[in-house]
């Protein structure tokens, strides 16, 4: 069984730290995101200047799939800020399902 797959990945990273601040994947349907223009205007709204693109290799040629976006950000516990890194992109695969059944003995 095959299923086409349509989303929006957005990972955020603290770059003073090197950790995930969290990582997360929507549906795009459940957005007002469906292309990259619209990705890169909501990226610049929300997290930031634009430092770089996010690529994909398929067949031996790259292709865009996102933007990077950086900001500061203030801890939540202290006066202290890091820069926080923003990945956005949208990923559209086919996702195959195996059906397998288990022996009941």
């Amino acid at each position: 069984m095959k299923k086409e797959i349509y989303q929006i990945a957005t990972t955020c990273i603290n770059k003073k730290g090197n950790y995930i601040v969290y990582d997360e994947t929507i549906d795009i349907e459940d957005s007002v995101i469906s292309n990259l223009k619209e990705l890169y205007a909501f990226g610049l709204s929300e997290y930031g200047k634009c430092v770089n693109k996010v690529f994909i290799d398929r067949d031996n040629k790259q292709l865009q799939v996102g933007y990077c976006f950086e900001k500061k950000v203030k801890y939540e516990d202290c006066d202290e800020t890091y820069i926080q890194e923003t990945w956005l992109s949208i990923e559209h695969y086919i996702e195959t399902i195996e059906k397998k059944y288990l022996d009941i003995e």
